[in-house]
């Protein structure tokens, strides 16, 4: 199972993502732009259909709780597994949103969108979830061409893919780049 953090600002840009693979499970993971672009879509969708902010999506076996910030224009996003403990994850959502905008309130309202000021932000979420009690460890991943091992978020940028060493994009998952477990 994978549990996902998600920030973005009102333009659907991705300010932060954090994507966490539970202990003893194995994943099929997403580009976390895609999945900002989709999250983007369907916020603003359902605002423009309802009039109205969305609060939970149900996919499948996964949850997408929404929550946000009108005064700074953020969307925050965690998609997790059902569980029967769907408070905890809430709680969860809320936490990581005041301390992501605690941390990052300056850069959020100047409009900044160099998303490796917002990197810092991967030891808080690694302490929250072991505050929570949720077993996890973050998803490393290799690029063949070049053979750069990293975790996912180094691999970020604001509109793409890439590799952090050799600024390749990784565009297909077992022909660019593998996520080692």
């Amino acid at each position: 199972m994978t549990l996902s953090f998600y920030a973005l600002d009102k333009g659907g840009i991705l300010l932060y993502s954090q994507q966490v693979l539970m202990q003893n499970t194995s994943d099929k993971q997403l580009n976390p732009l895609l999945v900002a672009g989709f999250l983007s879509a369907i916020e603003q969708f359902v605002k423009e259909l309802v009039k109205q902010n969305l609060d939970v999506i149900e996919m499948g076996d996964y949850k997408l709780i929404f929550s946000y910030e009108h005064e700074l224009d953020c969307i925050f996003c965690l998609v997790y597994q059902k569980t029967p403990d769907e408070q905890k994850y809430k709680y969860l959502l809320n936490v990581l949103k005041a301390l992501f905008l605690n941390q990052f309130i300056p850069y959020i309202n100047k409009k900044s969108h160099n998303i490796s000021i917002y990197k810092k932000f991967d030891p808080v979420i690694e302490l929250i979830l072991d505050a929570f009690d949720v077993k996890s460890q973050p998803i490393r991943v290799e690029h063949f061409l070049c053979g750069f091992l990293g975790y996912l978020r180094d691999f970020q940028t604001s509109n793409d893919f890439l590799c952090p060493n050799c600024k390749k994009p990784l565009i297909e998952r077992e022909i660019d780049y593998r996520i080692v477990q």
